[in-house]
């Protein structure tokens, strides 16, 4: 006797065969899913916690390029700039957020130096850009685990150096010059708007100013807003960055004692809340003007230097020698307005600011600073005040375009 089983059953159980095995593929299916779905949300994480310690090592790294180069232009002393620039990039590091560059030791930090910006020399000589660089900061990884990925790592660099631009660093006056008088590089002794080498030129009128060159009330001042910025512009910080024909603002006013607490820290006097701000304004080496056997001309001013005749031996070199904007002061009738700019006179300040209503600036006319500069891989430098700026890292991961 033979047993048969039943269609039904036969079909039935088919049917919950096929559901358990959907439900089987359903589950892997998500599983895989949610892995992927956590993979990318972690690698979104992580390297959004890249990214911002990149940043953080970026700024760390750009304060140290920038303290190592102003210690390298100050002493000549690799030496000293390479501590200078630990110092910083310590400082930085331990600030808050900051906690996972703390693991960097001095060791990991590579400052180089090199004479040239593009190429990147390291050892040429004699030192005038540094470049500082951790090629490889180690961080933790937090989701990114789960693809298999254990760790992960930034690196990053800055390099720094004297500006081939000097027309930022004007200081707060005006000299009223010739439109039609321009310069013959081809003759050294024509005259540049008017001014000629060695000129005594008042940059800075006094009270009883005769003629008013600018306008009723208004004693050459430039470029400036108030007491403040003509104090922190005398003394050495950034007034303008203006390109020849373009406009200068002037005003009215004497500002006496803003221009003398500013303009005689070159001199090595801080008097009021200049006091303490030697290290950002520092001195010039040769100080002394004015009187018998010290320099009140450029002339005497070089020699000194060649001589070894310096005054403060921490100073710096050419801090006596400004930039001062030229302007075309033809048909000014206003104390406060705007002034054509013609170009920029390199002078040598022959003595401090004084007291009193009758202040005055005098500085001997040098030379014509010339306003085209090239700020690329290979900077032109002049003789006249710069500062020390970041530069792109030609040699590896940028830092700041110039």
């Amino acid at each position: 006797m033979s047993i048969q089983r039943s269609p039904a059953r036969t079909r039935g159980r088919g049917r919950a065969g096929t559901r358990a095995s959907q439900r089987g593929v359903t589950a892997v299916f998500t599983t895989i899913a949610m892995l992927t779905l956590i993979g990318m949300a972690g690698l979104a994480l992580d390297m959004g916690h890249a990214y911002v310690n990149k940043t953080r090592l970026q700024n760390a790294l750009d304060a140290a390029a920038l303290s190592a180069a102003t210690t390298l232009d100050k002493t000549g002393d690799t030496a000293q700039a390479s501590v200078a620039a630990w110092t910083a990039f310590s400082k930085n590091a331990a600030a808050a957020g900051n906690g996972e560059l703390a693991g960097i030791k001095p060791g990991d930090l590579s400052v180089a130096y090199s004479h040239t910006l593009k190429p990147f020399t390291a050892g040429s000589a004699p030192p005038m850009f540094v470049r500082t660089s951790v090629p490889n900061l180690s961080l933790d990884s937090w989701f990114i685990s789960v693809l298999g990925i254990g760790s992960k790592s930034v690196g990053a660099s800055a390099v720094a150096g004297p500006s081939p631009q000097f027309n930022c660093a004007t200081i707060p006056v005006m000299a009223c010059g010739d439109k039609d008088d321009k310069d013959d590089p081809a003759d050294p002794s024509d005259s540049v708007y008017g001014y000629t080498v060695g000129q005594d030129v008042v940059l800075k009128a006094g009270k009883g100013n005769d003629g008013w060159a600018v306008g009723p009330g208004n004693f050459q001042l430039a470029n400036a807003n108030g007491g403040k910025e003509v104090k922190d512009g005398m003394a050495g910080g950034e007034v303008s960055c203006n390109a020849p024909g373009n406009l200068i603002p002037t005003e009215t006013g004497n500002k006496v004692g803003p221009t003398l607490k500013g303009l005689n820290t070159r001199f090595g006097d801080y008097e009021g809340e200049m006091k303490g701000t030697e290290s950002e304004y520092p001195p010039d080496k040769v100080t002394d003007a004015g009187s018998t056997g010290y320099p009140d001309t450029y002339a005497d001013y070089e020699k000194d230097y060649s001589d070894g005749n310096v005054d403060v031996l921490t100073g710096k070199e050419n801090r006596r020698v400004v930039v001062v904007s030229i302007g075309n002061c033809t048909g000014t009738t206003q104390g406060a307005g705007t002034v054509g700019l013609l170009g920029y006179g390199c002078f040598f300040l022959s003595s401090p600011a004084t007291k009193g209503g009758h202040q005055e600036i005098r500085g001997q006319f040098i030379r014509n600073c010339p306003s085209g500069v090239n700020w690329g891989a290979n900077p032109t430098f002049g003789s006249g005040p710069y500062r020390i700026i970041l530069y792109k890292d030609y040699a590896g991961a940028g830092s700041l375009d110039s």
